[in-house]
């Protein structure tokens, strides 16, 4: 079984003694949700058999199943011109400038998700239930998504943006946060 290994995968050991033995599982590359069955099997020449198969080999029920988490990570930017994301999150502006916001989450886990939320504690909810598949790996912003968060600055401001991503039901929810500073400038 390629998923499981031992450590050592050989030795001796006296009568009446210990040996441990480190047992691994490795998921890389298996299906989350799956359930994957095997036998450890140990040889022995002790004189009593082990119960129930009448021969030297002791047989170890393991499994495996593999989880299927959602993970998501988050950055906010902030800048001056629409339509783009910005390349920082901290910007200093003049008193009534408007700025725009950009959020970028990208799918770090292994299932894809396929409903979004974003909520801003200065801003409000900017939207909820949002259906976009954002499969492991990917990334999608919210300028890429065609939407437009200005915002007109009268004080230094440093708000944190909340992005939900999950499937219906809800399920494989995960939850990310980033903040921003706009300061304004005398």
């Amino acid at each position: 079984y390629g998923w499981l290994s031992t450590s050592p995968i050989t030795g001796t050991t006296p009568a009446g003694g210990v040996q441990p033995v480190d047992v691994n599982y490795n998921s890389t590359g298996l299906t989350c949700g799956q359930t994957y069955p095997a036998q450890l099997c140990v040889r022995s020449n002790d004189p009593d058999a082990p119960p129930g198969n009448g021969t030297m080999l002791v047989q170890v029920p393991v499994s495996l199943t593999v989880p299927c988490e959602a993970s998501i990570s988050l950055v906010k930017t902030v800048g001056t011109v629409p339509g783009v994301c910005a390349t920082t999150s901290s910007i200093q502006v003049l008193d009534g400038t408007t700025v725009y916001y950009c959020y970028t989450v990208t799918n770090t886990g292994i299932v894809p998700l396929g409903l979004h939320s974003l909520t801003d504690d200065v801003l409000g909810t900017l939207f909820t239930g949002l259906n976009y598949t954002l499969a492991p790996g990917s990334s999608i912003s919210t300028v890429a998504a065609g939407l437009s968060i200005p915002y007109v600055i009268h004080a230094t401001t440093t708000n944190v943006g909340t992005w939900t991503a999950y499937n219906a039901g809800p399920v494989d929810q995960s939850v990310a946060t980033a903040t921003a500073t706009v300061e304004m400038v005398v």
